[in-house]
């Protein structure tokens, strides 16, 4: 499936279906949520490059090119960009 833009409720599903690490607040500050690449890192938590982002409505819709930033910028293999872009979604609404 080719970039687009995602909700950010199926951003973050998906994000943790590849194995990135989700921090909401807190620990992260108040509105914010912290997304960790799968490397190593150097907090308990971290895992990896860090990306911290302000928390948005489960349905407000995040860019397709923000979404491929973050992928980006997590360091996610090309392989799993794959498989990110193929998940495909049940339901009516994914939850956070």
């Amino acid at each position: 499936m080719p970039p687009q833009a995602l909700r950010f409720s199926s951003l973050v599903n998906r994000l943790k279906l590849i194995g990135v690490k989700v921090v909401f607040s807190p620990p992260a500050p108040e509105g914010s949520v912290w997304l960790f690449g799968k490397g190593e890192g150097i907090l308990p938590w971290a895992r990896g490059p860090m990306y911290p982002m302000q928390t948005h409505e489960p349905d407000d819709l995040i860019p397709a090119k923000m979404v491929e930033k973050i992928l980006k910028l997590l360091d996610i293999k090309e392989e799993e960009q794959f498989q990110f872009w193929a998940i495909q979604e049940h339901g009516t609404q994914a939850s956070i």
